[in-house]
């Protein structure tokens, strides 16, 4: 994995990140006569600076193991782009325990929280802009 290889390359920032991934209200389909399914979205954010990091819809398709497997991934390309940070936060306790790896990988701390600040705002501002929700 190119990406984890970099990412432990970085220098660590002080900084925490907000990660959580959510089912979306409303339906896709890939092609115009496949069945549809409610897409996953992971978000990233940094917690001081309110900035998004990442986003990315995830599929649930063929399994939810097989799209839960690529999480660690995932996680893995959008802070590599970015930064290197010293914790990670979820509420989420199965995103927890796929990102508890990367602490001995790379040295960020995960850490399981009540809330997601950023995030949370994050989603209100999606649902102002689209007046939708996810």
């Amino acid at each position: 994995m190119d990406a984890l290889h970099y990412l432990k390359s970085m220098e660590k920032q002080n900084a925490t990140v907000e990660v959580d991934i959510q089912m979306m209200e409303e339906a896709v389909r890939e092609e115009k006569f496949d069945r549809p399914y409610f897409p996953f979205m992971l978000l990233i954010a940094e917690k001081q600076s309110h900035m998004i990091l990442g986003v990315d819809l995830l599929s649930p398709l063929p399994s939810l193991e097989e799209m839960w497997e690529i999480v660690p991934e995932k996680v893995t390309e959008i802070l590599a782009n970015y930064l290197l940070p010293r914790e990670i936060q979820t509420k989420d306790p199965l995103i927890a325990l796929l990102l508890a790896p990367l602490e001995k990988e790379v040295g960020s701390k995960v850490n399981l929280v009540k809330r997601l600040p950023t995030i949370e705002h994050a989603k209100r501002e999606f649902r102002k802009f689209t007046g939708r929700s996810f």
